[in-house]
């Protein structure tokens, strides 16, 4: 996912025109018809996307971003979308507020081809009482300002935006609930729309909201997934052998910390793919199937985390894989991309 940010390679690469680049701003790259938005909104991005998005744009792809956002921020990009009536397409993670607005606020809705179904998603936050005080912005807005604003925009009843586990958000003192919509091919343990609450808001700790879907609910207005060489992405990195000897339901114990034992507890609960990571000095850290590169992006969290410290693969999907790091680990196996499937 980091190539976006890359402006030179990519412009090279793709042919792409950068509209903006401003640190910890919003990103736009255009191609022919096709716009690519990444990275953090922030004040003066309503500008940037008034001016890039043109007449001759048909596409606007959302490559995610950090979640969150002001909702009078997400209202003002959304409507500039909305005006264009182009086809909005998710890739990766769309959460918060201002990803998914602008994603509904698309005249047609896809997600995208280019990823495995389980890492192309949606999270609509919901809510009751007044948005807490986020750095000064929303102060006094209502949450049912967002819960009709979901529901002008989709299908999803009032009853499905009600909060599921809590009569009242004060000030940021309660967790968000929210609802977590995949395309209706991708495969969880909880299938592809669900109610999330408290903490741990991830695929086997929501409940599963079932006999819809995403097509049903008008998350997205085709079925069909959106296809693009723009999107195309790298293979997920290389991975160590299965060892015989090991068993994936063993925690990894004394090498690490209890809660790095904790978190493999949950590590176990997620879908394939996945991979848990654990470093020399005894630190560890997960990803699941809702990341795009799974393997990979669990080996970069490790490393960057412990630039000091090696760290190695502990279990790959189904496999235990860890060599103790006092021994040499085998060659790892290349894995394929998801265009190769």
């Amino acid at each position: 996912m980091n190539w976006i940010g890359k402006s030179g390679a990519l412009a090279c690469l793709l042919g792409c025109l950068l509209v903006s680049q401003v640190a910890s701003a919003m990103v736009v790259f255009r191609r022919a018809d096709v716009l690519i938005i990444h990275g953090t909104y922030v004040v003066g991005d309503e500008a940037r996307l008034r001016d890039a998005l043109t007449p001759e744009v048909t596409t606007v792809i959302l490559r995610g971003g950090p979640g969150g956002g002001s909702f009078s921020r997400g209202l003002e990009l959304a409507q500039i979308i909305e005006k264009a009536k182009v086809t909005t397409v998710v890739h990766g993670a769309c959460t918060g507020l201002i990803c998914p607005m602008m994603f509904l606020a698309g005249k047609e809705r896809q997600f995208s081809g280019e990823t495995r179904a389980e890492a192309s998603y949606v999270r609509l936050q919901v809510g009751n009482g007044i948005f807490p005080d986020t750095a000064g912005e929303d102060r006094g807005e209502s949450w049912n300002t967002v819960m009709s604003w979901w529901h002008d925009h989709s299908r999803l009843g009032y009853a499905m935006l009600s909060p599921q586990h809590q009569p009242l958000l004060q000030n940021g003192n309660t967790d968000l609930e929210s609802k977590l919509i995949f395309h209706p091919d991708a495969r969880t343990v909880n299938g592809t729309v669900m109610h999330c609450w408290g903490k741990l808001q991830t695929v086997p700790y929501c409940e599963a909201v079932g006999d819809t879907d995403a097509l049903q609910l008008g998350i997205i207005t085709r079925h069909e997934r959106y296809q693009s060489n723009l999107l195309r992405e790298r293979a997920d990195t290389a991975v160590p052998p299965s060892v015989a000897e090991g068993n994936i339901a063993t925690p990894p114990g004394v090498a690490v910390s209890d809660e790095c034992n904790r978190m493999y507890a949950e590590f176990l609960r997620i879908d394939s793919p996945r991979a848990f990571v654990i470093s020399e000095s005894g630190s560890c850290n997960f990803r699941s199937a809702q990341y795009i590169r799974p393997h990979a992006e669990a080996m970069e969290a490790c490393r960057k985390r412990n630039s000091g410290s090696e760290c190695r693969f502990y279990a790959v999907d189904t496999n235990y894989v860890f060599v103790d790091f006092s021994q040499a680990q085998a060659p790892d196996r290349p894995r394929r991309s998801d265009s190769d499937d």
